[in-house]
Formats: structure tokens, sequence, C-alpha cells
């Protein structure tokens, strides 16, 4: 035993600060001998992708009765091997046919489903927390809300009584807090309950967890009676402390980022799920669960792991790798994650429960926070608890304050010194709640409990009756102001002040009134025509309104304004034709301006139809700011002097504010010149102007330009230019800048590339992922798309000329007929770019032809695997001169004897075949040259070289055998390798 051998578990230095050995082997030694409890020496695994290809190989083992497995605790082993372990604590075969019970349950469709019960729960714990707290006391947030949360949800799934609840969490709370005496009787108290829940099921099976069970395996004899028994406890406890933990660090980190905080709470819809990635990766709450026993030598950075030796993986040392993440050690929820994070394992064993934990933790957080908003921290940050140094992360006692009584500090100026906010952005941008003051808020959660003690004792203002109708009244009414702090904070050298408002009392914003801008039209004779026409026709529609209105705008302003004497009659007229036309051509510069901009910049493109909810309205604002469409709009005159940067401004003066000067202010943004769609914008953009007379319709506008590039690129998901970028045609160089013809194709006939990997090499994707990563489309093959928009308008026309495979009647009902009835595949291109040093090549799929994914099955599974949809792009005797053949698995359809031979056949001088492990034999066996056929395991690699005219090496080539897809083994049937 080597005495110098670092001691595992690690202990956290403070709070949830990682382990510092985590980042120091992490950098000095990644695959090092670590010591246990026990005197015995076990491999520790620090690096993403080591940690990656220890957790998917099969050369390693998750059942605890192996010797060498690595225990952390006296008594673990033997624990472990009293009963026969689950699928948790098993290899496959086992382990794959007991997880196959649980698995619909917990896939993301059935988790959809589940989301209004994890809801309704986490409003139940809220209220029920709420209603507990004592006036001006603070809660155990731990304890009153990250502990029932995720265990109620869990006992409803299981079908668990309402009744029986409250007893049970009592239980399944001692059981999670210590290794004591109480501990163990709390958990044979559950596991007897959980016996007797299942012989309930069995009489009488339900729509719950268990009770699908016992119909679907007890009952079919794939399950025996104490299987089920222990399935379901297993379901009852597994990672339920690990979200608790997740829970209280989630809510205690974002306090600690109150920036973070604010856009959480801003946009939650849009934050919640990468909140909970970053947290997942920042804390890694399991991160002692990632132990395993080689049971065949595995080789590791040059290191050989022998069968029989414990292996240590460190997910939350991975987690932190500076060569994946920048700024590893930061919370960050707005972080673009380029690898899946670790916080739920990885391989064969990653927790089967994510989709369901993930859910839960996106609505405990945005709920958390939305009914909370004000939520603090009622201690210190040293003060609050956590769980011991040396065991998984976690918060023990986590004591908050919800600020019942509501304590205001005011306005918060978010402008720079020299901006002047319009009304609508300071209307906008009120500190408390954006656009919801929270006094009134809190008066309205408050005003029935309030009227039943009649007079309130903490009004100040008013001994009224307060009406309900009145927002101002009843902010007036049910708050008590808190005295402001006017002492001195020497550190931060400045007052503690509390905006008191007008003349001392909460005020309440007036509504926004209705001004608007006029925007010119052309100037051409052929224009005033046409305007001329356009304001005939609005005045006869407002006549016709007058006579009889309706639901819409004019009949509006008819009703409110012209009936009640407001309006003249034309200025109706007028500001009828002003809503026609104003803005209209900037709308349609803009879009044709982002259209364009857009197929500029394929990447962000891409990264748009990939996400258009999200990004749709960044993208909006990106192009009001890059483009600035209504750059001559900002013309002003002085009507009184006006001093600017130290130059006086004499009244009758003219002004041209040049707002698209503005919207690249390098003061302002960074690269302004650059289009980036990921844009954090620290001001408002000017596109739709600046104060009293920007845009009315902004909001509108908006709308439909988000609406319109999200519909666009997701209709029409293979769009591109149809001419030269240099063919476009925009407006003249000196008017507001727009695009008057923008030439475009909408690939009719489908080009397709294939597959993209879009995963690192070390990642095996989970056959969900492989699923939505299609490059086509996503989640929809463009193909079938085309096909469908177009099978009326061909059914029309007969026999499609562009058809290839079939003279029948095509089916609606048939994807695959279709897409062989209705489109035509174009030949691949092969041709070579010097410039680029790369061949275009097309995947040709299964056996040299593109293929269709099947559909889902009511399981979320493929039906069977790839269908030949459509016919080869090429014969095999067209491809050009061949060097390299890699075949990614020994499908019967990617080991097409045929295809082999002839290429075989025709690039014998040059060819050799890169193949998985165990396949060498079969192209042996098939009269191929042994020398050109090399064969690979995981992560082995080849060089290749070809040399140029003089014999020097000219251009080479490193290939390397990844795992990447199906679920089985290296070799033998399914090979589970590609390259």
């Amino acid at each position: 035993m080597a005495p110098d051998l670092p001691q595992f578990p690690f202990a956290r230095p403070q709070g949830y600060e990682p382990p510092h050995e985590n980042a120091k082997l992490r950098k000095e030694c990644p695959v090092t001998k670590v010591k246990t409890f026990d005197g015995k020496e076990h491999w520790w695994v620090g690096k993403y992708g080591d940690v990656c290809k220890v957790l998917a190989s099969e050369k390693m083992s998750k059942d605890r009765r192996n010797p060498g497995y690595p225990e952390l605790h006296p008594g673990g082993r033997e624990k472990a091997t009293q009963k026969k372990p689950t699928f948790v604590d098993s290899d496959d075969p086992d382990h794959a046919y007991q997880r196959s019970m649980l698995e619909y349950s917990f896939m993301p469709e059935a988790v959809e489903e589940l989301r209004p019960m994890i809801q309704k729960t986490v409003d139940e714990v809220i209220n029920k927390m709420m209603e507990r707290k004592r006036p001006g006391e603070p809660v155990d947030l731990v304890d009153q809300f990250a502990s029932p949360v995720p265990t109620i949800i869990i006992y409803r799934m299981l079908g668990v009584p309402e009744e029986d609840i409250d007893d049970l969490s009592r239980d399944s709370e001692v059981r999670n807090s210590a290794s004591t005496q109480a501990a163990e009787s709390s958990n044979t108290n559950l596991q007897d309950y959980m016996s007797k829940l299942v012989g309930k099921k069995i009489e009488n099976p339900g729509d719950d967890l268990i009770s699908k069970m016992v119909v679907e395996h007890y009952q079919k004899g794939r399950l025996q009676r104490d299987e089920v028994d222990q399935l379901a406890f297993l379901v009852l406890v597994a990672g339920n402390a690990t979200l608790i933990n997740l829970i209280g660090l989630g809510t205690f980190t974002m306090l600690q980022h109150p920036d973070q905080l604010n856009d959480f709470k801003k946009d939650t819809k849009v934050l919640a799920k990468p909140m909970v990635n970053e947290l997942l990766r920042y804390h890694t709450a399991s991160a002692l669960n990632g132990r395993r026993v080689a049971i065949k030598d595995f080789t590791l950075r040059g290191l050989e792991i022998k069968a029989g030796e414990g292996v240590i993986t460190s997910n939350q040392a991975a987690d932190r790798d500076e060569e994946i993440y920048t700024n590893p050690d930061e919370w960050d929820i707005h972080r673009k994650h380029p690898v899946e994070v670790l916080g739920f394992g990885h391989g064969p064993h990653r927790c089967q429960a994510e989709w369901l934990s993930r859910a839960e933790l996106e609505i405990t957080f945005s709920t958390l926070f939305s009914k909370l908003p004000n939520l603090k921290l009622a201690v210190k940050e040293s003060e609050v608890e956590f769980t011991p140094a040396a065991q998984n992360v976690g918060i023990t006692k986590l004591m908050i304050d919800c600020l019942e009584t509501q304590e205001i500090s005011g306005f918060r100026n978010p402008w720079p010194s020299w901006h002047k906010p319009s009304s609508l952005e300071v209307w906008q941008a009120l500190e408390w709640g954006e656009d919801i003051d929270p006094c009134i808020q809190l008066a309205r959660s408050r005003v029935t409990e309030l009227r039943k003690l009649g007079r309130s004792s903490e009004s100040s203002l008013s001994s009224a009756e307060v009406p309900m109708k009145s927002n101002k009244s009843q902010a007036a009414e049910l708050l008590r102001v808190v005295k402001p702090d006017f002492s001195f904070d020497a550190q931060e050298k400045r007052a503690k002040t509390t905006w008191l408002g007008h003349a001392g009392v909460l005020v309440q914003l007036p509504q926004l009134n209705e001004d608007s801008e006029v925007r010119n039209s052309a100037s051409t004779q052929a224009a005033e025509s046409s305007n001329t026409n356009l304001q005939e026709y609005m005045s006869k529609l407002v006549g016709k309104k007058i006579e009889n209105p309706g639901d819409d705008l004019i009949s509006k302003m008819v009703v409110e304004h012209y009936q009640k004497g407001r309006l003249q009659r034309d200025e109706v007229d007028q500001l009828a034709f002003l809503v026609l036309v104003a803005g209209n051509a900037t709308l349609i510069n803009l879009i044709g301006l982002g259209t364009f901009t857009m197929l500029q910049h394929p990447d962000q493109l891409n990264n748009f139809k990939k996400d258009t909810k999200v990004l749709a309205k960044p993208m909006v604002n990106e192009l009001l700011r890059y483009h600035t469409a209504s750059a001559l709009n900002g013309r002003r005159v002085a009507i009184k002097d006006f001093t600017l940067r130290g130059l006086e401004i004499k009244a009758g003066e003219g002004v041209i504010t040049s707002n698209q000067a503005a919207d690249r202010d390098e003061e302002i943004y960074t690269n302004p010149d650059e289009w980036d769609i990921h844009r954090k914008h620290p001001v408002e953009v000017l596109g739709f102007g600046h104060g009293p007379h920007r845009c009315q319709a902004e909001w509108l506008s908006r709308a439909e330009l988000e609406i319109t590039f999200s519909t666009l690129f997701s209709k029409l998901p293979n769009l591109k230019l149809a001419v030269k970028e240099s063919e476009v045609e925009f407006t003249p160089a000196a008017q507001n800048v727009g695009i008057t013809k923008l030439m475009i194709d909408c690939l009719e006939t489908q080009e397709i590339s294939g597959f993209r990997n879009p995963w690192p090499s070390w990642h095996k994707p989970s056959s969900l992922e492989v699923w939505q990563a299609l490059e086509w489309g996503e989640d929809i093959d463009p193909c079938i798309q085309l096909a469908r928009s177009r099978v009326t308008e061909l059914r029309k026309l007969g026999r499609s000329s562009e058809s290839s495979l079939s003279s029948a009647e095509v089916p609606m009902k048939s994807n695959k007929s279709q897409a062989a009835e209705l489109l035509r595949v174009m030949k691949p291109d092969f041709s070579f770019d010097a410039q680029e040093k790369r061949a275009k090549t097309a995947w040709l799929g299964h056996a040299g032809v593109l293929v269709q994914l099947p559909q889902l099955n009511e399981c979320g599974r493929p039906t069977a695997g790839p269908i030949r949809s459509y016919p080869p792009p090429c014969a095999v005797e067209d491809l050009p001169e061949i060097d390299v053949v890699m075949i990614s698995h020994n499908h019967y359809d990617h080991l097409d004897f045929d295809t082999i031979m002839t290429l075989w056949k025709n690039h014998a001088k040059h060819m050799r075949f890169l193949v998985p492990l165990g396949n060498r034999q079969w192209f042996l066996d098939s009269g191929i040259d042994p020398g050109r056929v090399v064969e690979l395991d995981w992560w082995d690699g080849v060089h290749l070289t070809a040399p140029d005219a003089n014999g020097n090496e000219h251009s080479s080539l490193s290939i390397t055998c990844t795992p990447s897809q199906h679920s089985s083994g290296r070799s033998g049937t399914d090979a589970n390798t590609t390259l």
C-alpha cells in the first residue's frame, strides 16, 4: 500500500466548494490511484472524456458483489450482498431487463403528462409552507419545501393514497437525514409499507406505476413478487436525497447571484431548462456514485487497469473540466453547454429518472421564485448548514425570509446618465416586479384575509373601506411601508436610502397615452396616386363603421372617440390611414434584410431553426440594431436653445439623430459590426426610435417579425439564395436600407447530405438523441415534409416525372411511398475544393441508399431499423477513386456483399477497409487482401498519408474509432462502434 496516496472521498474545504483535489489531480494526473477507508487502492478518473469512456465501457461492472468494487463505508459490501441487486447495481443482461420494466414511465413523453401533477404538488407545498409560517419568522426551506416536493411527487406516481402521504413523508425524512438506528427503522417501515401496497395493487390495479408493473410484468411472469416489491421501493427512494440537495443548492446559489436571479424571474419559461442544466453541472450532487470495477483489462491514458481493480470516476471533477468549459468554476445560467452534463451519470447506468428529475427541478424553481419573488436568506451565507464535507454535497438547513411585509427600496434607473427614458420605458422598468408592482401584488393576495379582520393594523394612510377595484387604494390600505434606512455604509461609500414616492406615499403609475409617429411614404407620381386611392378607400371604410361599428380598430375609434366628440370625422379618416401605412415599408425592408442576413450566417441560422421559441426575440432585437431600417426618421428642430457635449444648438436649428450610427456605438456594444443573434443587448435598440415619438406599433411589429422568421425557416428549412450575394437588389444608397428584390430557392428537389454527428468523439448518444439529431430538419425529414406538401399537386398531374421507384398510386398514409413517388434525389458532388482542402461528399446511408427513419411506437421507440426509401444517388461503379472505406457496424445492410465486392474490384489498387472489432474475418472470407483490412477497437486510430510527386508526405488523414450507435456490445451480431 502506498502511504502517500490521496484519501478518498476527498473533503470539501467549505460550503459547496468542490474538493481542491479535484482540480489538482485533473490538471496534474487525471488518472491516478487513491485509497479508501479500508486501505484498498482504486483508480481515480477526473477528465470528462475519460470519465465517459469508463462509464460507457463493457469492461467495467457496476455489480457491488464483484471483488475489487470500491466501497466508501464499512459494511457496504456485506449490505449489498444480502439481497439480489436491482438493476441499479447489476450488469447486462439483468440490468437491461429490469430497467426496461420501468423505462416507459420515465421517458420524456410520459414525464410531459406528469407536469400538471408536479405543478399541483409544488403549488400545494408552497401554500402549506406559507400557511404554517408565523409572521416575521424565517422558515427552513429544506424541511418545509425541498424535502416534501420530490417525496410527494414520487408517492403520487406510485399510487400511494393521499391519506398515507404525511406519515410516509416523515419516515422518508428520517431515512434521508442520517445513518443512525432511527434511519434504519424508517427504512424498514418504508419497505414494509411498499410491500403491502404492492399486494393491494395486485388485488385491485389502478393507473399508477406499481399497477403497471403488476399488470405488464408480474401477471405475465416477467417479475417475481419480491422483485416487484424491490423495484417499487427502489423507485420510492432512489435519487430522493439528491433532488432534495439540488433544490436547496439551486435556491442558495441563485440567491448568491442576484443579477442572474433577476434574469431568471423575468423569463422563467426560457431560463428554467438552462438554469437546471447549470445546476447539475455546477454542483453534481451525486458526485460519489460513479464507481466501477474492471472485469477485463482496460487501458486509459496509457495506464493499464487490470481486471479486478476498482475505478472511481469523479463526475464532479469532470463537470468542471477546463478543456470542456470556459470559466468552469463560475455559475452561469446563460451558459451554452458544449457537452452533456454528468449530474445524472453517463453510459448504460445513466439515471433513468433524469427527465422526471429535470421536470421537477424546472417547475420547482420557476414556481418558487414566481410565488415568492422577494425570497432572501434569513441568515449569513456562512451560517447555511451543509452535509458533511466528505459526503455528496447538499444543504441540510436553509433559513429563508419570504418577506410577507413588503419592504420597498424604490425605483432603479437602468439607463446611462445621458439617456432620458420615455414614459413607456419608465413604465416597464419598475424594479418591483418589472410590469407588476409587488405592493399591488401583495395587496391583492392579502385583501381577503385582512377584510375578515376588519380594519388592518398595518394600514398607515387611510381609515376608509378599501374598494377591491382600486389598485392604488388597495396598496395604501393594506401595506405597511418600512421606515427608510439612512445609515451610511463606509465600505460601500454610499448611503442606504428608501425612495418614498410622491410626497412620501406609494404611487400608482397612470396608463400610457396614445402618442404615435407619422411615417413618410414614397414620392413618385405612382406612389402619390396609390396614396390617394388608399386615403379614399379608408374614408369610405370609416363611413361604413360609423353606420355599423364592429370589433375592429376603426370601430373602436368611432365608438370611443368620434361618437363622444373627442375626434372630428377627418381626424378619424387621418388616423385610420396613418395606421394603414405607417411603418409598412420598414417592416417589408426588415423581413428582406433579416432573411438575407440569416442566410449569410448559416451557423446562427442552424441555431435559430433548432430553437425558434427561444431565439426569435433576440434575433429580431439584433435585426433592429444591426440594420436600423428607419435610419432617416430621427429628425428634429430645436424650439429652445440646447447644449450637447459643450456645443450650443440654437432654437430654429435642425438636428438629425442617426439611430443607425448609435446602434453600432463601440462604447455600448462589443463587436458592433458583427451580426450575433445571441447578443446580450446592454441597452434598448433604436430600431423603433426613442423618446415620446418612439414607434407606437413597436410590439405589434416585433410580434410580426418573430412569427414571420420562425415560420419562414420552419416551413422552408432548406431556403437558400438563388443568386449571388452581389446580385441581391437594395434600395438606393442614400435611402433607408432595404432589399427590393431577393431571389430565393425553396429547394423543391431535396438535396440531402445525411446524418450529422453533433457530439464529441467520446460521447455515446442515446437512441433518443440520435433520433432528434438528424440533420434534415432535426425531428422532421424534409423529404417527407416536401412529399406531403406536394402530394395533392402531383396527383392532379398523374404519374410524376420525378418518380423513380414505383408506378403505383401513392396512398396518402404512406410516408415511405410518398417519398419514393414524389422525390428525386440529386447525385452527390464529389468534387474537390483546393482552397478548402476537402471533398464535397454525401453520406450514402445503408448499402448506398438514402434512408427514412420509421415512426416511433407508443413507447417512443423506432418500430424497426431504417427503411430504404429512396433510390441511390449514383451507382457504385460511378463513384470516384476511393482510398478508404469505413464500416460503422456489421448489420447486413452495411456489409452488403455485392456493394463491398464491387468497390474492391474497382479500387483494389488503393483501397483499404477500416472495420469494427470482430469483423475483419468477414472481409478475409470474402476474398479481400488481409493487408487491406484494419480492425479497430474503441479509441483505436489510424493515420494515413499520401505522397506527392517527389515521394514526400503531401497530405494526411487521421481516423479514430468512437462509440456511437446501437446499444449492445462491440462485437458479435450488433457491433457498437463507428468510425
